[in-house]
């Protein structure tokens, strides 16, 4: 990540940003499920780290509004936690959320428990 961010020119626009963010994807996914983690799934990640950045606002309200419902209010940052592993739930299996995120299973169960 490091040699990335080193080597990567100051982003000009959107594009060489979104490009940048897709290489840090990518490394992270090569990091923690490995290399051989197949593309189409990658790319289903992808288009949910795009949604998730593109709309950071409207995310963390719709998680705020759940917690609400069901009488659990906690911190920004757990709110969007739960968000974001609740999201990536739709492509990864428990075994690999843990992997991704380095939590164990108890933490993943309590971060998508609704």
């Amino acid at each position: 990540m490091v040699a990335l961010h080193a080597h990567a020119d100051a982003p000009e626009g959107r594009r060489d940003a979104q490009a940048l963010r897709r290489a840090e994807l990518d490394i992270t996914i090569d990091h923690r499920l490995g290399v051989h983690f197949p593309a189409e799934r990658r790319e289903a990640l992808w288009r949910i780290q795009q949604t998730w950045t593109s709309h950071p606002l409207r995310s963390l309200l719709a998680s705020f509004g759940r917690d609400l419902l069901h009488g659990r209010l906690s911190g920004a940052s757990t709110i969007q936690a739960r968000m974001l592993v609740q999201r990536y739930a739709d492509v990864l299996n428990q075994e690999e959320l843990c992997a991704y995120f380095d939590l164990d299973a108890d933490e993943v169960r309590s971060l998508l428990d609704v």
